[in-house]
């Protein structure tokens, strides 16, 4: 921090209207300040009329000469922000904006300055990159810290700037944590060696949907572009017919546990652990972890009845086309809700979207035991029912 900026927020701390010349000098009582640097910060917020010199109290006759007492002009240290973002807004690069910090504290802008400064010489230096790179990458070439972008805040002065998109970082997610179901992969490399089923032809390893007429998890039909949520459409094969790729998402590590051994047994092409609210950020992974070239994939999810467990899949919904799974709530929904969650903050759209895909009566109760605090968690379903339905279900995608 700048001998100036640290004045300025001692004034901003202090609540009188005058102050005296040694108390501006205790600002910086063991520090490696010299009067050169000190006399320069205040002469600095004389210019700027923020300190105006009580003349009848005179000088200390030092060169420079500085005021015995001062009297405090608040308005102008606001001013004076203004005029210095006004200039930075100038001198800067052109894609630089600094409009939001008109907003905020001048501490903000001290505190955000050195990256800015970084920044600013990054673009001036190469200007926008031509190609997308990892955050760490990023970082690392404009402040010289890879931790920078995922760590310290780099992204929200990057987003404050309006240079996230811009800078083409490539987000690093976590892996996604997953079993795979070995039948999926069997018919999968069968289809890359030209062995695929003819059209109409199933078996229990593979289902197919009908080319031109392919319902998307979005209930909408066609081929080609890019499917809801993020995850590439891929071109249809076997004449026109779209292998269908199911994915189970459950939020707890005891409900993934208690299916993982009959994935084999299952149509689902994966059983993916959402580690609670992580999965929010690192779902998109799954196109890279299992990239199926022959398809469609379809997302379940199925977490607590609980004000986070609604709450994450509200979110993955909005990045997603994530459906509930239906069987394994309604099941739940069946038995007795536990007491113990009338602390739980709602979230009242989350909640009234979660009920709506419930069948109606479900929905109903859901929505009243809830707000009277009662939560129904994945637990209270044993791994013989979990097993049970996710083996005889027939999970429809229509």
């Amino acid at each position: 921090m700048t001998v100036k900026a640290a004045l300025i927020q001692y004034i901003r701390a202090s609540r009188k209207v005058t102050v005296e010349l040694e108390q501006l000098e205790r600002v910086f009582a063991g520090q490696a300040v010299d009067y050169e640097a000190f006399a320069d910060g205040v002469l600095q917020l004389e210019r700027d009329g923020v300190l105006e010199p009580v003349k009848a109290h005179g000088r200390n006759g030092k060169l420079p000469a500085l005021g015995y007492q001062y009297r405090i002009r608040r308005q102008s240290i606001r001013e004076e922000y203004v005029r210095r973002l006004h200039r930075y807004g100038i001198t800067l690069h052109p894609l630089i904006r600094v409009d939001r910090y008109y907003g905020m504290s001048e501490e903000d802008w001290e505190r955000d300055w050195p990256y800015i400064g970084q920044i600013d010489s990054f673009l001036k230096r190469s200007d926008l990159p031509e190609r997308e790179a990892p955050a760490p990458e990023r970082s690392f070439e404009l402040t010289g810290d890879e931790k920078w972008i995922t760590e310290k805040g780099g992204q929200s002065l990057l987003e404050r700037l309006g240079l996230w998109a811009k800078l083409r970082i490539l987000p690093v997610s976590d892996p996604l944590m997953l079993a795979v179901n070995p039948a999926a992969f069997r018919m999968h490399a069968e289809a890359g060696a030209g062995r695929m089923q003819k059209p109409g032809e199933h078996s229990p390893d593979s289902e197919w949907l009908d080319g031109p007429e392919a319902l998307l998890p979005s209930g909408r039909t066609g081929h080609g572009g890019e499917q809801p949520g993020g995850f590439p459409r891929q071109p249809a094969g076997n004449g026109g017919q779209l292998r269908l790729h199911r994915h189970l998402i459950v939020e707890n590590k005891t409900t993934f546990q208690g299916l993982i051994g009959v994935l084999p047994e299952t149509a689902f092409t994966t059983l993916i652990y959402g580690c609670g609210r992580k999965i929010v950020g690192n779902l998109g992974m799954l196109t890279l972890q299992v990239p199926m070239a022959d398809g469609e994939s379809v997302l379940y999810y199925f977490g607590d009845i609980d004000t986070e467990g609604i709450r994450i899949w509200h979110e993955l919904r909005q990045r997603h086309r994530v459906r509930l799974a239906v069987p394994f709530y309604t099941a739940c929904l069946e038995k007795e809700p536990v007491a113990g969650k009338e602390n739980q903050r709602r979230k009242d759209e989350a909640t009234a979207a979660f009920c709506s895909e419930l069948p109606e009566g479900l929905g109903r109760l859901a929505a009243e035991r809830l707000s009277e605090g009662y939560y129904w968690p994945q637990e209270i379903l044993s791994s013989a029912e979990l097993v049970t339905i996710w083996r005889t279900e027939p999970w429809s995608v229509r």
